[in-house]
Order: structure tokens, then sequence, then C-alpha cells
């Protein structure tokens, strides 16, 4: 209990500093959200800049600690304004949500999955071929950003290639249903963004496996399934991983 204590502690603490943080940048910085918006624009009228202003919420006359305030408490309550658009930013968010949830909850098994196998590899054979080129070469791809890679693969298989298409979720004029046809075109609008997650988060998968199993295969038991004459294979799966 008290370590479940501290760690909520130190997250509502790491949740009010980055709200702060947040809150700070935006107005040390020169201008506000509604001059951001009209900066395309060569003549800026007054009162389509005010009407912005009323829009974002920017107040020059409230006190900085009043908005303080104001902020941490609409943040809390899932007040967080509107968009350049004017849609709300919360209407946004939901209905990107389930998108989201699925996509990085369905790369994230495939990238456990293959992270998990390449490391029990690995390490069951360490010092050869495969444990000399695979984690190393992973653990650089896993310090590349992930929208980086995003990029690249777009540019192969979209823009190149022609193979895939180049962005959301599904195409222009389709309707959302349970058609075999329709998910077929979810899950093609999913690939680049699915493989871009899965390369950069397949590689600390492999590290994390690969060191743990390391230190299990010294463990008694694995070297009693040894002296009893197992298999490799059923060593590595059923004992060491």
């Amino acid at each position: 209990m008290r370590y479940l204590t501290r760690r909520l502690g130190l997250f509502l603490v790491t949740l009010w500093a980055a709200l702060t943080v947040n809150f700070i940048i935006p107005r040390v910085m020169p201008g506000n959200e509604a001059q951001a918006v009209l900066a395309t624009f060569r003549n800026i009228n007054p009162a389509a800049l005010h009407a912005l202003d009323i829009q974002f919420g920017v107040n020059v006359h409230q006190s900085i600690l009043v908005s303080y305030f104001q902020y941490l408490g609409n943040c809390l309550t899932g007040q967080f304004g509107v968009t350049a658009q004017g849609v709300p930013v919360m209407s946004e968010i939901t209905s990107k949500l389930p998108w989201t949830l699925g996509l990085v909850g369905v790369t994230t098994i495939i990238a456990f999955l293959i992270g998990t196998l390449a490391g029990a590899v690995s390490a069951w054979r360490r010092g050869g071929r495969f444990d000399a080129i695979l984690p190393p070469f992973l653990f650089v791809i896993s310090t590349i950003p992930v929208f980086f890679i995003g990029l690249l693969l777009i540019y192969a298989f979209a823009v190149k290639l022609n193979w895939l298409p180049l962005g959301g979720n599904y195409s222009i004029g389709a309707t959302p249903s349970l058609s075999p046809s329709f998910i077929g075109d979810v899950l093609k609008h999913a690939v680049l963004p699915g493989l871009s997650l899965v390369i950069v988060t397949a590689g600390l998968w492999v590290y994390s496996m690969r060191n743990n199993m390391i230190t299990t295969i010294s463990e008694d038991y694995v070297k009693t399934a040894q002296a009893k004459g197992l298999t490799n294979r059923r060593i590595m799966s059923d004992y060491a991983a």
C-alpha cells in the first residue's frame, strides 16, 4: 500500500509539473493563440482577432495566477477548449481515441511477440551471428523517432511505390461497417503507422527479454533440465523463456 501511495504521489507531481510547463511555455512566447491563427493573413481585422481571443479564452486583463488556476481547473474537468478550426478539443480526442487505442494496442502485442521471441533466441545463442546483428540493429532503430520512420515508409510505399494509402483511417467515401471490404480497407490504412510503431518498439522488447533470459539461463533448474537430456528447444521455450 505504501508503494502504491508513493507511486501515485509521484504520478500526481509529474502531472502537475507537465501541466505547469505546458501553461508557461506558450505565455512566455510572443503573441497568443489567436494571433498565431491569423498570422497567415496580411491584414488582421481587429474584430476577427477579438472574436478569436474570446473563442480561445485569451484574456490579457486577467492576472497570470488566476489564469493558471483556471487552466488547471479546466484540465481536470476535461475542458480543453477548441481547435483552430473551432472544434472542441474533447470531441477531437474522443473521435480519434478508439482508432489510437486499436492501433497502439495491436502493434504493442505484435512488437512484444516479435521482440520476446527474438530476444529469447538471441540470449540462447549469445555470441553467435544472430546475437551480434539483430539486437544492436533493433536497438539503433529504436532510438530513431517513430515519426521519422513513418515518413520514410510513407515515401517508399505510398509515394514511390503507391502500394499503400498516405493517411487516414479508411478511404474517403467508405461507409463504416463490419463488412470484410471495410475491415480490409481499415487494415490497409493501418499498415504504415502500425509498421512504424512495431519497428521502433520491438527493439526494446528484444533487449529486455535477452538480458532477463541470460540471467535465467544460469539458474539451477535450467541446468537440471540440461542434465536430464531435454532438447535445447524445449529448455529454451519451456524453462528459460
